[in-house]
């Protein structure tokens, strides 16, 4: 039987809500560090300066959704949201404007941040070219629940739960939308088609198109910011004032030019190359999910802990379990019966791994590029069992595929039909490293 300790478990408690509060405040002061200013402020100016008409209908289209915006802001499912970083474990260059050096400087803007960008940003686009509000009322629900299915640590949680089974983030939204009781009383009152919703976090359909391409310039503009590159100091305005209208047959946004598209791409794949996919970052992510998996092996977090748990619990859970840590322990709450944290630290053998984490690649270990898959497990075969259970492989990505289409309109005739563009990144090339797996292993002992 069970023996606990409610004295030792309200402490913990308060001393978590305490470490939350100081966070809070860090994120303030990094987000005013960085020049990024609160998403319903910034809004406040682009909306000043819109032409009248456009304005009116922003601020009608905005009214009529502010019950819908206000109650899901407030749910369980988005409020979690605060406490899962944007950059899920990702770390940012040392020096402000640069995207070069890499240095230790967690990067801690939030997904509530970005799904608070998202639908501003949805909303404006929408109210400009003219949405229904029943469609527009779906597309805002679903930017705020767009990311609400994310894991801890986000994408590397993810991938880590895909290999055991579960559905990806987008889904496990969509099943939270679908089973919380308090969502469903705000989409009932408030209007709002549960399965438009869906449609529309898988990203499919028309406004699916508004909802992709805002995504990714809500992530853009938090993200260069927080790196000291900002893109977008306009939060994007530019860009969202080029959407002429959507071709409802062909799911493609109808444009005035091409240029603001294009910048986006570039942005997109400056990042990817240089924050994103940068190698450290790559390390460190691997890293963590094999962390996470040899902790699940032994037992001592749960696969729930990492679906519905959020970043700094579980960041502390880690790191009272690869060294004696009383205080990370009592942060994870990791409490013996009788009251004293347990700071047992089990998964000690993999102190190297945290580091990686940390953005450090630790002495007496090698790095290595393959061509292929096979060729990397290969070299790995040879090593002994514990090298093995220690050893990384990052996979290569090639993040200057991504294309965008849009329809571009005649500016000299808008009697012409529109002309397609099929638009990628032209100024970005691969690292070696990049199209290559790239295996970090214990060196062998003398």
């Amino acid at each position: 039987m069970e023996i606990r300790n409610p004295d030792a478990e309200a402490q913990a408690a308060a001393d978590a809500e305490e470490f939350n509060r100081t966070v809070a405040a860090e994120a303030a002061a990094f987000a005013r560090e960085r020049g990024i200013i609160p998403v319903g402020e910034r809004m406040n100016e682009i909306v000043a300066e819109l032409p009248e008409e456009e304005k009116v209908r922003y601020l009608q289209y905005s009214e009529t959704l502010r019950p819908l915006q206000e109650s899901l802001s407030a749910v369980p499912e988005i409020l979690r949201l605060h406490e899962l970083r944007q950059l899920g474990g990702k770390t940012a260059p040392a020096k402000a404007g640069e995207l070069g050096p890499f240095a230790l400087e967690p990067v801690i803007h939030s997904r509530f941040d970005h799904s608070e960008l998202l639908a501003s940003l949805v909303l404006l686009a929408a109210s400009r070219i003219g949405v229904p509000v029943e469609k527009a009322k779906a597309s805002v629900a679903a930017a705020w629940l767009h990311d609400s299915g994310h894991s801890a640590f986000s994408h590397i949680g993810d991938e880590l739960l895909l290999s055991r089974g579960y559905p990806d983030h987008e889904e496990r939204s969509i099943a939270l939308l679908q089973n919380s009781l308090e969502i469903r009383e705000v989409f009932a009152r408030e209007g709002v088609d549960a399965e438009e919703v869906a449609e529309l976090i898988r990203e499919q359909g028309p406004y699916g198109t508004i909802q992709s391409m805002a995504d990714t310039l809500s992530y853009l503009v938090f993200d260069s910011h927080a790196v000291g590159a900002p893109a977008y100091p306009d939060h994007g305005r530019e860009v969202i004032e080029d959407i002429r209208g959507i071709d409802a047959a062909r799911s493609e946004l109808i444009v005035g030019h091409e240029k603001p598209w294009q910048e986006m791409l570039e942005v997109r794949a400056q990042m990817m190359k240089h924050v994103y996919y940068h190698p450290k970052n790559k390390a460190a992510e691997a890293a963590l999910q094999q962390l996470l998996r040899r902790a699940l092996e032994g037992g001592y977090i749960q696969p729930e802990e990492i679906e519905r748990g959020t970043d700094m619990p579980l960041h502390f859970k880690l790191q009272s379990l690869i060294q004696r840590d009383e205080n990370a322990a009592i942060m994870a709450g990791r409490i013996n019966p009788d009251g004293s944290p347990d700071a047992e630290p089990h998964l000690a053998e993999y102190r190297d791994l945290f580091d990686f984490t940390m953005g450090f690649v630790p002495e007496g270990w090698d790095r290595q590029v393959f061509d292929s898959l096979s060729t990397a497990e290969s070299f790995l075969s040879h090593k002994d069992a514990s090298a093995i259970r220690k050893s990384l492989i990052v996979k290569p990505f090639d993040y200057t595929k991504k294309k965008l289409r849009l329809l571009v309109e005649d500016s000299k005739d808008r009697k012409n039909p529109p002309r397609e563009a099929v638009l990628r990144s032209k100024t970005v090339s691969l690292r070696p490293e990049d199209a290559g797996f790239v295996v970090y292993c214990p060196k062998e002992r003398a």
